[in-house]
């Protein structure tokens, strides 16, 4: 019996060309899903410029993994009539991480910029500021950047937000329109999601103080900075470096706080590397010498001397790394025992009674001068002589008489001669700053026991100003007689001047 091979079965079995081609459409799906996966996430959204995410007005959320970055695009704004206006972003962070500035970074670039960009690498683009931290009183689990600035609100412009910590962090960024130099007919009132903390004056690098060509003061809490920013860009002399010098004064110091208040210079640029998160610290190319020149303890004091090049700006940041407050001085070049402060105003001239002090002597008179002292009380008088003559010194002499006295009280009574260059230094009370050029001593030039007497002779020089000064350091009440000349047992009692 013979087979019919002419007619095939009811399934036959694919070809072999049919098999290839089967093949051949499987390899271009799977390729084409793997291209389409591959793209897909090497363009993921955000992650480049060129996929930057929309800026949209309110809050932009997300989660900004570790080593992440995520850029968005900031829209012309059709509607708005202002030229250049003034702006600001903030981003809010959690968890908080206690180097936030070093490890967050947010920055905002023209679009001009983009054509430098690498992947990864942002350091050949030229950015418009750098943000800086500040501190949410309200919420401190939440750290936050902040950026202020005045841009053209007719441009286009990237926001680049950095993470280079270890951890995954929770992201809020906000812009708002601050002003606008010119004004609609019916402008838009903006409510702000949340009120916005403008970092204080010379606070970091972004807000730092103009400094000052002579002196430059402020205070400072336990653990805080103060910035300044200078530029030297006289070239009058031909020469492209200026020699400069800075002295810092601090008080209160206590012997050792000097170690712990200190301040640093640094490059514009060095600054520049740091706050866009390019190097982990600044590294400055000078800082203050510990010295003490003034011989104040309460004073610490530190110097820096170096040269610069003029037309370049440089940081100089004031640190306090004590657990104290400070004020502090810094003066632009070598100072020694400089005035710190303003001087206070002189205190008045105190007014003292007749007799009561040399500025108020009572003039000697010539023949006797009469009085009583309280215990521990005193009186002045002031004389000088004059009499033509050609005699350059002239003798002069002095009698006390007083009671009521018993034979030891004298001890305690005393009376004495001063030029008057020498109570200058007069205080009530304290003779210890004053030098006498005499003083009376015990004489008897009586018979009765219920005086004591003092006498002193000397010479004085004609027409100078002297003063005699009386005290009494009994316990009791004294009245004494003053007499002009050496004097004995003459009559006392009430003056015979006075009616």
């Amino acid at each position: 019996m013979f087979t019919d091979i002419t007619h095939p079965d009811k399934n036959p079995i694919l070809s072999l060309k049919q098999i290839l081609f089967l093949i051949a459409v499987t390899f271009a799906i799977a390729t084409t899903l793997l291209i389409i996966l591959f793209t897909s996430a090497a363009t993921e959204i955000g992650s480049t410029p060129f996929s930057a995410i929309s800026l949209i007005d309110g809050a932009n959320s997300g989660i900004l993994g570790s080593n992440e970055q995520r850029w968005f695009r900031m829209v012309p704004n059709e509607q708005s009539q202002a030229a250049i206006v003034e702006k600001s972003l903030r981003l809010s962070l959690t968890p908080i991480n206690e180097n936030l500035s070093q490890h967050v970074s947010l920055q905002l670039f023209e679009a001009d910029q983009i054509q430098f960009y690498i992947p990864d690498d942002t350091s050949q683009m030229t950015s418009i500021g750098a943000s800086q931290v500040i501190v949410d009183g309200d919420n401190p689990k939440t750290g936050e950047l902040y950026w202020t600035g005045s841009i053209a609100d007719d441009s286009t412009y990237y926001i680049y937000v950095r993470n280079t910590s270890n951890v995954s962090l929770d992201y809020t960024l906000i812009t708002e329109d601050m002003s606008s130099e010119t004004v609609e007919a019916e402008p838009a009132v903006i409510e702000p999601s949340q009120p916005v903390a403008v970092p204080e004056l010379g606070t970091n690098a972004s807000n730092a103080f103009t400094l000052a060509p002579d002196m430059n003061q402020g205070h400072l809490q336990p653990r805080s900075t103060s910035w300044y920013r200078f530029v030297f860009d006289d070239f009058s002399d031909g020469n492209n470096f200026q020699d400069l010098g800075f002295s810092l004064y601090f008080t209160p110091d206590n012997g050792n706080r000097g170690r712990y208040v200190n301040f640093e210079l640094f490059t514009a640029n060095e600054v520049a590397s740091w706050g866009s998160g390019d190097a982990d610290r600044l590294t400055n190319f000078g800082a203050g010498m510990l010295v003490s020149r003034d011989g104040d303890i309460n004073t610490g004091e530190r110097l820096w001397k170096g040269t610069v090049v003029k037309g370049d700006t440089y940081f100089l940041v004031v640190e306090n790394s004590a657990e104290v407050e400070i004020d502090y001085w810094l003066f632009n070049g070598i100072k020694y025992n400089p005035e710190l402060g303003s001087k206070p105003e002189p205190a008045p001239a105190p007014v003292f009674s007749s007799g009561m002090a040399p500025q108020s002597a009572i003039p000697l008179s010539a023949d006797r001068n009469q009085g009583g002292l309280d215990p521990g009380q005193e009186v002045w008088y002031s004389f000088s002589i004059h009499n033509n003559d050609s005699e350059f010194f002239e003798e002069m002499a002095l009698t006390m008489i007083a009671t009521p006295d018993d034979g030891n009280r004298i001890h305690h009574i005393n009376f004495d001669v001063f030029k008057a260059d020498a109570v200058r230094d007069w205080s009530p009370g304290d003779n210890s700053k004053i030098n006498n050029v005499g003083a009376g001593g015990i004489v008897v030039r009586d018979n009765n026991p219920l005086t004591g007497e003092l006498f002193w002779s000397g010479w004085v020089v004609e027409d100078d100003l002297y003063y005699v000064q009386i005290r009494n350091g009994t316990n009791i009440h004294i009245d004494y007689w003053l007499f002009n000349g050496d004097v004995y047992a003459p009559a006392l009692g009430p003056d015979p001047t006075n009616n």
